[in-house]
């Protein structure tokens, strides 16, 4: 027990999610334990990060009383629901609650966490939960989305509220139209396009400050793998899968993801991602920075979930549009080969050390009911918010779902049709990348690889692929062994 408690610290610590599932101080499992003999109470806790712009809210108390509301109908009188939103990392107290059995009967965790809790053997699997729901028998719940919630035995870990749309570009309209360029479908118009507005003057302000991509080269979690990955995907070169025997394995190093980091060292050597690409740092991606800064002419990959606001936030709604394609090549295009990234939102799972399991899972069809989802899409997104700060802007970016978990909510009718209609096309090359844990250590490890590629320490492509996978199999080994 000892070495999965130093696991699970150190994974947890490791700041590599905004919202980081923890327990802040035993006095609040006090608190919990003392609750009223006459009825149950279900423990829900969450975690808003460590910066004061993430919470917390009234998110609480909003879902505390609807799912009294709920129970009511239900008959469900002698339930009661407590949820906290806390503040800070205080993981040894988390785990101390785990292990005295004091802990949160349900968390509301990212992918990264769920999957490792799975592997401490946390997670209570909702399969035999689900096939009892009536709702999930009449074939309510979408199956995508659940296939993409398994853990490595193929158990259903956990429930999340949607999927964001797949990942597309943005580009500079009003560049565009001063340059008289067209908005580019491949790698090489893109290039031409960033040449342009790295070489001339698209903003008409009369000095050379702009450049083609806003991109990271941040290592740090896998930062810069943020930036590769419309590229990576676009060559259906996703970073890891599973294979047949449920190991993880990576799937980056094909002759057609070495061409990617071929065309990036290229134009970074031009100077098209910015003269200081290399020393950037702080918690902002390359979007969010795209958008605030404003001197590049595109970014990606970009969720339509927010674009709108991020958009009107800075000034910027009528002068960038969404590109849903770069191709690598024009060959590429007309056969069709392309790949998009997407991303599950946080999800609710049940833990094994509840002793409410069954009034657990009456939280669970609750929250996931199709009166609750609808009230959720009803508020336009509230209390659902992003988990991540917009510090840049001092506002939060309200999710609006893509893709809803229950097939009889409707979710897209809340984004604008044109952009729909735009993205829509590219939902069917979208490549779901299995649950994993240690995917924050792997990442930081390919990336390091990758940008000493750039800086030419290694001598080709296909020998920084060779480097970055033996980098990713022996994360993989010392996290079976246990030393991470």
């Amino acid at each position: 027990m000892m070495r999965s408690s130093t696991s699970l610290i150190r994974f947890l610590a490791c700041g590599a999610v905004a919202a980081v599932i923890v327990w802040i101080g035993l006095t609040w499992l006090g608190e919990f334990a003392s609750g009223s003999a006459t009825h149950t109470t279900i423990k829900t806790a969450m975690n808003a990060g460590s910066d004061a712009g993430g919470g917390p809210t009234s998110w609480d108390t909003i879902e505390e009383a609807q799912f009294q509301e709920f129970a009511r109908h239900q008959g469900w009188n002698d339930i009661r629901l407590v949820t906290r939103i806390f503040m800070g990392d205080d993981i040894e107290k988390y785990i101390a609650s785990q292990i005295a059995g004091e802990g949160p009967d349900v968390v509301i965790a990212s992918r990264e966490q769920l999957a490792f809790f799975d592997e401490q053997g946390l997670i209570e699997p909702l399969d035999a939960y689900l096939q009892q729901w009536s709702d999930y028998q009449e074939g309510q719940f979408n199956k995508q989305l659940l296939d993409a919630s398994r853990g490595r035995d193929g158990k259903i870990l956990g429930l999340p509220v949607h999927e964001n749309a797949p990942g597309v570009f943005v580009v500079r309209r009003d560049w565009l139209e001063r340059l008289g360029l067209q908005s580019p479908t491949t790698f090489a118009q893109a290039r031409e396009l960033w040449r342009a507005c790295t070489h001339g003057d698209p903003d008409g302000n009369g000095q050379t400050d702009t450049y083609g991509y806003e991109l990271t080269m941040r290592t740090r979690g896998g930062g810069h793998l943020y930036s590769l990955a419309p590229f990576m995907f676009a060559v259906r070169a996703p970073w890891y899968r599973l294979d047949d025997d449920r190991n993880y394995v990576p799937a980056f190093n094909t002759p057609e993801a070495a061409s990617v980091l071929d065309f990036i060292k290229q134009c970074y050597k031009e100077g098209l991602f910015g003269k200081d690409v290399m020393v950037r740092s702080g918690p902002s991606s390359a979007t969010y920075r795209f958008f605030a800064n404003q001197q590049a002419a595109m970014t990606g990959p970009v969720f339509i979930d927010w674009f709108d606001l991020v958009a009107d936030q800075n000034g910027m709604a009528d002068k960038v549009q969404l590109v849903p394609f770069l191709w690598l090549d024009e060959q590429a295009r007309d056969r069709g080969i392309y790949g998009a990234v997407t991303y599950l939102t946080r999800m609710r799972c049940m833990m094994k050390s509840s002793s409410k399991k069954m009034d657990s899972w009456k939280y669970l069809q609750y929250f996931f009911s199709k009166q609750w989802l609808k009230k959720i899409l009803d508020r336009r997104g509230q209390p659902i918010q992003r988990g991540e700060y917009l510090g840049q802007f001092g506002l939060f970016s309200n999710e609006t779902p893509w893709r809803m978990i229950r097939n009889d909510v409707t979710a897209r009718s809340l984004l604008d049709a044109e952009q729909v209609a735009l993205v829509l096309p590219v939902e069917q090359h979208i490549i779901r990348t299995p649950l994993m844990s240690a995917w924050p250590e792997a990442a930081t490890a390919i990336c390091e690889v990758i940008v000493d590629y750039y800086n030419d320490l290694y001598p080709t492509a296909q020998a920084t692929l060779d480097e970055a996978e033996r980098k990713f199999q022996n994360i993989m080994a010392q996290k079976k062994a246990g030393k991470i």
